[in-house]
């Protein structure tokens, strides 16, 4: 049995609940939707599901704007020579002496021999985000529905 409960919102909330409304939809619907609850109303779980916003490539990330193309990321590690990766076209990263990678993680492997989360050790150099960051950001924007700070 679904209990109902009265909430009080800031009006940034309500605006997005506005802007993220969809035909038909209630705000309960709307919550539901921006904050992955799935499931009956009265068996819900939160979780992931088919309209997950986050990012999964890097040509998501140049898609959102968040990365541009000719774009220079860089890795530092103590042992390893620093890595400087630069963005082309379809959001692969090109490293010189290294290779083309559709991944992060992919120079990373190569260069190191070990699994490392390329996502939160390349830094962006004209932000000094992260790739971690700017995946957050992105998938910040497209819940709430305000376009991606541009930095």
């Amino acid at each position: 049995m679904d209990q109902n409960l009265t909430v009080e919102i800031s009006v940034a909330v309500r605006l997005t609940i506005d802007n993220n409304r969809r035909p038909g939809e209630t705000d309960d619907d709307v919550f539901r939707r921006l904050l992955g609850v799935v499931g009956t109303r009265s068996g819900s779980t939160i979780g992931r599901n088919a309209g997950d916003s986050r990012p999964k490539s890097l040509a998501d990330l140049v898609e959102a704007g968040a990365l541009r193309v000719g774009d220079t990321l860089s890795w530092q590690q103590r042992g390893h020579a620093p890595l400087s990766a630069s963005v082309e076209e379809g959001g692969q990263l090109h490293v010189a002496g290294v290779g083309r990678f559709n991944s992060p993680s992919g120079p990373l492997r190569r260069v190191t021999g070990s699994e490392l989360n390329g996502w939160i050790l390349w830094r962006i150099d004209r932000s000094g985000e992260t790739l971690h960051e700017a995946r957050s950001r992105v998938q910040e924007a497209r819940i709430t529905g305000v376009d991606i700070e541009r930095r």
